[in-house]
This record gives C-alpha cells, structure tokens and sequence, in this order.
C-alpha cells in the first residue's frame, strides 16, 4: 500500500508579511462567481498547514497555509520543484542564459540567499514524480544529454542521474525502491524498470506497441501501463494493461483506465486522481475507475494548469485563468467547494506544496 504521507506547518521567516489578496477570515463575497476561503465547521475541511512555493509574475514566494503569511525568497529565475524534508528549502530548476535546453537543478534556501546547484540537467518532460515516503522526486528528459531518469534526494539534496537512456514517466513502487518508466526503442516506447540499488535498468516490453506506466499494483509485482496494442493488433485504440515485473507477461485490463490526460496527478495517499482535461476543467476521480467516473469538478476557468496536493492528500491547488490572471485555486478532496486561494491582480503559478511529514 502506499503510505500516508504529511506535512506539519513551519513558521514563515520573521520578515512575512500577512497576504493582502486573501485573508484566512473572508466571508464569501455575495453574487462572487468563484468564492474565496472562508471559515468552514467541517473538521475534516479545516485550515490546511505546511508551506506553499508559487511563482507571482515571475518571482518566488513561500505561503505559510497555516496562516496565510507570504514571504518572497527573492529569486526571479527559479521555478519551484518539491521542498526539501526539512522545510527550510527549495529544490528548484534555474534558467540558463541563452541555453533553451539545459537548465541548473539547485537547492534554493527559503529565508533567501545564493542557491546551490546541484546538477546541470534538461528541462522538465512531464510531472514529477515523488517517491511514497516522501524522499525522491525524480522526472524525465529523451533531449539532448544528458537525459533520462534523475532523482533528487530531498533529505540529502543529492541529484542522483539514475538512467542516461532518455527514459520518461517515472512511476515509483509501493516500496519506493524501484521505478516504472519509458523509453524510445526508435519506433515507439518500451517500458523499463530500475531498482535504486542496481541502477541497472531492466526492459519488460519490446514491440511496435507503446507501453506508457501509470502506476503499480498494490503488490508492487505488476505494473499498469496504456498501450496501443489492441485486440485486433492495430495501433487504433488505447487501453490498459498489467506487466509482470519478474517476466514481462501481459495481461488485459479493460476494466481500468490510466489517468485522463498528461495534465494528472494522484493524491501522495493513492486515494484521488486530479485530472485538467482538454477544456481545462479540473476532475476529482478515484483511482482506477472507469472513464467518465466523476467525483467532483472545479469551477470552469481558463488554462487550469500545475496541479499540487497537500502532503496528505486533503487538499489540492492549481492554477487557472479568470478575470485577466492567473490565480491559485484550492479545493478539499473530494467534493469540497472550490476557492481562490489569491486574487492579487498578479500572475500566480507553479504551486509547490510541502514539506513532507509523516503522521500529518
């Protein structure tokens, strides 16, 4: 089973200023199109804690949940990934000058001050991934070199290049010791798996079929990828299937279905799938279900992006577009009632959410 993961709020620096946009006491606004927060008498619905890392127009800033205090880390350059166990920083990826196709993987401190680069690596192709007990993310890139599967260890801050074979999609074990992924075989892709402690990757397919993981079985002996493989043998129609890790076996599930777009992402406690479809509407689904399952729906504004949960998985933030900007929206799990969570007048993005705790 995947573990529960928390987060436990840490204070903001001394110099956080309480958010202008959207005090923790608003009531909702009268005939107001998208409410904001306000007090709620649900305990399961009560205030969020932990730290928010979003980008307003540009620059970086950190969110305490607990009370709604902002601090800019003073940065313009970073684009947040995942806090680090410890809360005090930031893993995040810096702009190269010039260079469309590397980028610096640092550790950004919260209180401010110089980064630390940790590797010069590809920009980002598709959404991390983090690791069940909450130590790794790790992504993908099949650009230029370096590519391939990298970690970054978020109690060390060690950037680990686990693959250099241009792998994508990283789907971690219940165990968090081996990661699902795919790669190019030249005419499609391949599903590989590798284990932290080898680090050898190990290929299970190897057809004209593209093999795409999107999660393990709770045994963690299979895992479930969307093929193009079909009954009648043509590369027509999508559905899912299990692989065995032990020997590559292929069995048919027609009865699931892997998440809906690129744009998903599954709660750390793998109760809940996010999903921004191609209209940009935000669904709530159990894992595994049947297409066209819905379990609640956002409010519909433009370009909804950047999906981030709460460390346990109570809470989800995006960003979409409304009245001219972008702003950062919330919403409780299942079937709570979406918020703005900024209204600046200023473009919000990138929401991070952290640090990891267990035992939330």
């Amino acid at each position: 089973m995947v573990a529960v993961i928390g987060c436990s709020a840490v204070a903001a620096p001394s110099s956080a200023t309480p958010s202008a946009s959207v005090p923790a006491s608003t009531s909702v606004p009268a005939g107001s199109a998208v409410p904001r927060p306000g007090p709620t008498t649900s305990p399961e619905a009560a205030a969020p804690g932990g730290l928010l890392a979003f980008l307003r127009d540009g620059e970086l800033f950190v969110r305490d949940m607990a009370n709604g205090t902002e601090t800019s880390v003073g940065t313009t350059n970073q684009t947040p990934l995942a806090f680090t166990v410890d809360g005090t920083a930031l893993i995040v990826v810096e702009a190269i000058p010039d260079d469309l196709y590397h980028a610096v993987l640092a550790r950004q401190p919260i209180a401010g001050g110089p980064s630390t680069a940790l590797a010069t690596v590809q920009p980002l192709y598709g959404p991390l991934s983090q690791s069940p007990d909450g130590r790794f993310i790790g992504f993908g890139s099949d650009g230029a070199a370096p590519n391939g599967i990298t970690l970054v260890d978020l109690e060390s801050g060690e950037a680990i290049q686990l693959t250099n074979d241009g792998g994508l999609s990283p789907v971690w074990s219940p165990d968090s010791r081996t990661i699902a992924y795919e790669a190019s075989n030249g005419q499609d892709y391949d599903l590989f798996v590798v284990d932290l402690d080898t680090r050898t990757p190990r290929r299970l397919t190897g057809d004209e079929f593209q093999d795409s993981p999107f999660a393990w079985t709770e045994d963690g002996r299979s895992v479930l990828v969307t093929s193009h493989r079909g009954g009648d043998g043509r590369k027509r129609s999508i559905s899912a299937w299990q692989v065995d890790v032990a020997d590559g076996a292929l069995t048919h599930r027609p009865g699931l279905t892997a998440n809906a777009s690129p744009m998903s992402l599954r709660s750390p406690d793998g109760r809940w799938d996010a999903h921004l479809n191609e209209h940009g509407s935000l669904l709530i689904t159990n894992p595994g279900v049947k297409t066209g399952t819905r379990v609640a729906r956002a409010p519909e504004v433009d370009g909804s992006v950047h999906l981030t949960w709460s460390p346990n998985g109570a809470w989800l933030v995006w960003t979409g577009f409304i009245d001219g900007a972008f702003d950062l929206f919330i919403v409780h799990a299942p079937d709570g009632e979406p918020m703005n969570l900024t209204r600046s007048g200023a473009n919000e993005s990138q929401p991070v959410w952290g640090p990891i705790r267990h035992g939330f």
